[in-house]
């Protein structure tokens, strides 16, 4: 079968800049974005069954390492006669593109309440390239040039960009109110640039990024054994090429700013973002790893008569919150409506009656309410601060947004990065103005409340409560007891993909047995295709698991049999270390117990020997991998 990676749209918008001819200025308009990408079916497909032919590895493939990544429409697979092009060799890294330095503020640098030393220092001295990036990864602040001097600039995925003069005083500078905005920390993470040399710049992130100019004239981003993809939108004008000049990034962003200029001119240069999910993140918000337990703390008792009407009180699982809600209208034609108490949340509504909360409960209501929430196990509300529970593990949490990208979102730092998990509402002038007030959860964790304030023009105040379990945080599904999370999946190489079908290497790890991984076809001679799960930390091996073949039955056939399928594999462990275990021919997981308990931070499965398919005898399908430990 022809496969390979999902194809991911990058998520990516440049307009012109105000101040014209900087070297930060974006492309001019008229590019549109590439198509969202298709999500990996799980049903019966009608498509026509895929031609036997050998996969070749693409001439596009990044050979640095990992991260699922994108590509463009391909070609349809070439005959069967046609022979297989051995994979592409790793791309030389030039040994320029090393990673920034930290930039370090100099003695005497003034103090800018609500601005990062490092930033100030950076504007004051007119160093070039990244201030900072957005935490949601959605704007990049940098310092450019044009032909009237330095400029400070911001670019957003969406909206205006703006830039203003650098002067010798800073102050000038950030009085402006939507520039000092911009510059807090709260909405921009400290990033480090990697000017271009002669060579593929690569970025060191946690799985590392490869940046590079490639053949045909185009700049692209990618990550071993996966396609890359293309950092710029639909070509306004394909006979021209474009350039690499700089790379911005940050270790706790995922989104990657890309400054290239066109091979004819070289004096503009424009910015384009590489979006987490387009260098192969799932859509799902991927789940913390490696996070600090919780103190053990006890919720707040709960108080009757508590100092802030806001959440007053909680069920002892966190289930359900009840908060003090108000609506007051500023427009005769929109009516206020009184205050209230009001529960939230997954689980059932306590049968006890708070209402005297609002005005203050007198004696007799003070101790019924106070034995009805004794019967109940009620607890007070704990007010978290910059952090939340998830998994069992203490997880940096964001309220802030991007005012640059006019946009606000809720964040939470992944292994991946930051990642929104929420977005206020901000309607323009007339619409809603949403700011979250506090967040609430249970100290050991649980669902996480919003308390939102919204105006509008005729809404003066109004309360809204916003819950946020894991599907309200679109965070992908928790793997099994015993299974330890992948912090990321790498491969050999991976087909095309083709029809309905699609091959990322995400797929061995979504917990779904009818879709999966293949392999280039594997021509003999050549290194048994591998696949190696990262881990968030060390952690204690016991066994693996494996789904072997493709393990679906539609239209085109028992793929499971059509397709070749694992006999033997190597694993290989951080230290070096190997063991080689033959795999049965059989659909479903089958477990691996390791000869020992191995301590480990990731585990490398080669391939070593084939049951050969029906109808493409050596093209290797995995549906599936589970690393099981503790």
């Amino acid at each position: 079968m022809r496969h390979i990676p999902l194809l991911l749209s990058l998520v990516s918008l440049a307009a012109p800049l105000t101040a014209c001819g900087s070297k930060d200025t974006p492309a001019p308009e008229g590019g549109t974005a590439p198509p969202p990408a298709e999500t990996a079916p799980t049903g019966t497909t009608t498509d026509p069954a895929p031609p036997p032919v050998v996969g070749a590895v693409d001439a596009g493939a990044v050979k640095a390492p990992p991260e699922e990544t994108a590509a463009p429409p391909e070609e349809t697979a070439a005959p069967p006669e046609e022979t297989a092009a051995p994979p592409d060799e790793p791309a030389a890294a030039d040994p320029t593109a090393a990673p920034g330095e930290p930039f370090v503020a100099p003695p005497g640098t003034p103090e800018v309440r609500g601005v990062e030393p490092e930033v100030v220092a950076r504007v004051m001295t007119g160093a070039l390239g990244c201030v900072g990036i957005a935490k949601n990864g959605r704007s990049v602040l940098s310092i450019g040039e044009d032909e009237a001097g330095k400029v400070l600039l911001i670019q957003a995925t969406s909206g205006d960009p703006q830039s203003w003069p650098l002067g010798d005083d800073l102050a000038a500078l950030v009085t402006g109110d939507d520039v000092a905005k911009a510059l807090r920390v709260k909405a921009f993470a400290p990033c480090r640039t990697i000017e271009a040399g002669a060579g593929p710049v690569v970025v060191p992130k946690a799985v590392p990024v490869t940046v590079r100019e490639n053949e045909d004239g185009w700049v692209e981003a990618g990550i071993e054994g996966n396609r890359a993809v293309p950092v710029r939108r639909a070509p306004y004008d394909a006979a021209r090429e474009t350039k690499l000049v700089a790379v911005y990034w940050s270790e706790s962003v995922g989104a990657l700013w890309v400054r290239l200029r066109d091979a004819e001119d070289e004096e503009n240069s424009y910015l384009e973002d590489v979006q987490p999910q387009a260098l192969g993140e799932p859509a799902c918000v991927p789940r913390p790893v490696g996070g600090k337990a919780p103190e053990a703390e006890a919720p707040p008792a709960f108080d009757p008569k508590p100092a802030q009407l806001n959440c007053v009180a909680m069920t002892p699982d966190g289930q359900k919150a009840a908060f003090k809600t108000f609506f007051v209208s500023k427009s005769p034609d929109v009516k206020s409506r009184p205050n209230a108490i009001e529960w939230f949340g997954p689980g059932d509504r306590p049968d006890i009656d708070l209402t005297c909360m609002l005005r203050g409960c007198k004696d007799d209501d003070l101790a019924r309410v106070t034995a009805d929430a004794e019967r109940l196990g009620l607890v007070g509300c704990a007010a978290m601060r910059g952090k939340v529970v998830v998994d069992g593990q203490v997880v940096p949490f964001m309220t802030g947004g991007d005012v640059v990208a006019r946009e606000k979102s809720v964040a939470l730092k992944t292994g991946g990065g930051w990642r929104p998990v929420h977005k206020l509402s901000i309607g323009g002038e007339a619409g809603d103005h949403e700011e979250v007030w506090r967040t609430f959860q249970l100290p050991s964790g649980g669902p996480i409340y919003l308390y939102v304030g919204n105006s509008t023009e005729q809404v003066e105040q109004e309360d809204r409560i916003y819950v946020l379990d894991d599907a309200a945080m679109n965070l992908c599904p928790a793997p099994p007891a015993g299974v330890l999370p992948a912090f990321e999946v790498k491969v050999s190489a991976a087909q095309k993909d083709v029809g309905g079908y699609r091959f990322a290497a995400a797929n061995l790890t979504d917990g779904d047995l009818t879709n999966g991984w293949q392999a280039p076809t594997w021509k003999e001679g050549q290194p048994g295709p591998w696949v190696e799960v990262v881990l968030g930390g060390e952690h204690t091996v016991t066994a693996v698991e494996i789904g072997n073949g493709w393990q679906r039955r539609d239209g085109n056939g028992d793929l499971f049999g059509m397709n070749a399928r694992a006999a033997e594999v190597t694993l290989t462990f951080g230290d070096g270390a190997t063991e080689t275990v033959t795999l049965p021919d059989e659909r479903g997981m089958h477990r691996v117990e390791l000869a020992a308990p191995k301590q480990t931070d990731r585990v490398r499965i080669t391939v070593t020997k084939l049951y050969e398919g029906s109808a493409w005898p050596r093209d290797l399908s995995l549906a599936e991998v589970q690393i099981i430990g503790r």
